[in-house]
């Protein structure tokens, strides 16, 4: 939510994505210095009966073609805790992911805190 505050123009094409499947990504370029990467890692929310909503698979997905534009373009890529929101993810988890599809790709990562 921080971010689509701070960038909308990033909050409103993520909500016109409509179907797409999960591990799809939608760059977004905000200026020469800046290109959000909305990504489709999970269906829905947690919340009652529902304790897991991101994929796991989709996001290792999702991460994989960011490391292949940032491999290209020379982008480094900074994230919050993606996926443990909202999206009820487990942070250990999602590190190993990250681990494996940019760090071991030399891609440099740097997570921050939203607030």
């Amino acid at each position: 939510m921080p971010l689509g505050k701070r960038y909308p123009k990033s909050r409103a094409l993520y909500k016109s994505l409509g179907q797409w499947p999960l591990g799809f990504i939608q760059p977004v370029w905000i200026d020469d210095n800046l290109t959000i990467i909305n990504m489709l890692a999970q269906d829905g929310f947690v919340g009652p009966g529902r304790p897991l909503a991101v994929d796991y698979a989709a996001l290792e997905q999702c991460l994989g073609k960011v490391a292949q534009l940032a491999e290209v373009s020379g982008y480094t890529v900074q994230m919050p805790r993606i996926g443990c929101g909202l999206g009820g993810g487990c942070w250990q988890v999602v590190e190993q992911i990250i681990q494996r599809t940019l760090i071991q790709k030399n891609v440099p990562v740097r997570v921050v805190d939203l607030q």
